[in-house]
């Protein structure tokens, strides 16, 4: 620290307070890993878009893709769902009879899109199609929130976006859908009609 006249008392007060203030919210003891169960449910990730490239199938059909960067995503507040409660719009009971429902105009929001290459490395995600927004704009990624797309098998599941580099070792840099042509085969080659 420069030497500003402070005394002892006021710089413990002070490495006190900046100690207090830039606490992480999590636990001081690591969490457990967590366990895989019918009703779990992935958080989603927020990225940002790169732009757009084209990648191919093994077929040589021509596929537009999007660029999605994932930065380091950290827990920056946690609340509770005993202080979530607490919360009196949560607990609002609406006495109209009416219909409930929600119309979006304007939002800016895709269809599902498949994920066709991942690169571990550099954090990015080509997903198929073009996604709303500009480039360096923020987009949510999330799992399907309907029924019937969550998996139900404990031995087929996504795991969970945790990695514990002391239990598992990533394998590879990049993962290809099953598909798409990856740049380090061979190219693809077209015969000509009419030769034998």
């Amino acid at each position: 620290m420069h030497p500003e006249g402070i005394t002892t008392e006021n710089e413990e007060f002070v490495e006190e307070t900046i100690k207090t203030l830039y606490e992480s919210p999590l636990e001081k003891a690591p969490w457990p890993i967590g366990e895989w169960a019918p009703k779990s449910q992935r958080c989603g990730l927020i990225g940002k878009k790169l732009g757009s490239t084209i990648m191919w199938k093994k077929d040589g059909t021509k596929l537009l893709t999007t660029m999605i960067h994932i930065s380091d995503n950290h827990v920056i507040r946690y609340i509770p769902a005993s202080e979530l409660i607490k919360n009196a719009h949560l607990h609002h009971v609406r006495l109209s009879k009416r219909p409930r429902g929600a119309l979006l105009v304007g939002s800016d929001s895709a269809d599902p899109r498949l994920i066709l290459r991942i690169n571990s490395h550099y954090n990015v995600l080509w997903v198929l199609g073009k996604i709303p927004g500009a480039i360096n704009d923020y987009v949510n990624l999330y799992d399907s929130g309907l029924l019937h797309h969550r998996y139900r098998d404990p031995d087929n599941h996504p795991p969970f976006p945790t990695h514990f580099p002391e239990e598992q070792t990533i394998e590879h840099v990049d993962w290809y859908a099953e598909d798409i042509h990856k740049f380090t085969d061979e190219s693809i080659v077209f015969e000509e009609e009419g030769v034998a």
